[in-house]
C-alpha cells in the first residue's frame, strides 16, 4: 500500500492513515482468539474499518494535495470545492445562525 500511495503520488496526510491501518491490524492480531468463534468473526468484521481508514486517507490525500508532486495545501477553496464540504458548510452555518 505505501508503494502504491508513493506511486499514486498521495500526499504525506496518506502515510499517516497507513499507520493508523497498521495499527488496527496489530490490534486484531495481538486480541485474535482463534478458540473463540465469537471474536474471529467480530475481528473479521473489524476489516471494515480497515478498509474505511484507507479510503479516508486516499480521499484526504487527494483532496489536500496540489498538482505539484502531492504536497498538502490545505487551504479552505480546496475545500469548498468538494460538494459534500458545502454542505457541512451550509449546516454549520445554520447552527450557528441559529445560536445568534
Amino acid at each position: 500500500l505505501a508503494l502504491a500511495g508513493f506511486a499514486a503520488g498521495l500526499a504525506p496526510i496518506y502515510y499517516a492513515g497507513l499507520m493508523s491501518a497498521a495499527g488496527h491490524l496489530s490490534w486484531q492480531l495481538s486480541t485474535l482468539k482463534l478458540s473463540e468463534q465469537t471474536d474471529c468473526l467480530r475481528k473479521f468484521k473489524s476489516n471494515r474499518q480497515f478498509g474505511l481508514i484507507i479510503f479516508v486517507a486516499i480521499v484526504l490525500s487527494k483532496l489536500i494535495a496540489d498538482d505539484n508532486g502531492g504536497m498538502p495545501t490545505c487551504d479552505l477553496n480546496t475545500f469548498q470545492q468538494v460538494p459534500a464540504f458545502r454542505v457541512l458548510l451550509s449546516m454549520r452555518d445554520m447552527v450557528v445562525d441559529q445560536e445568534t
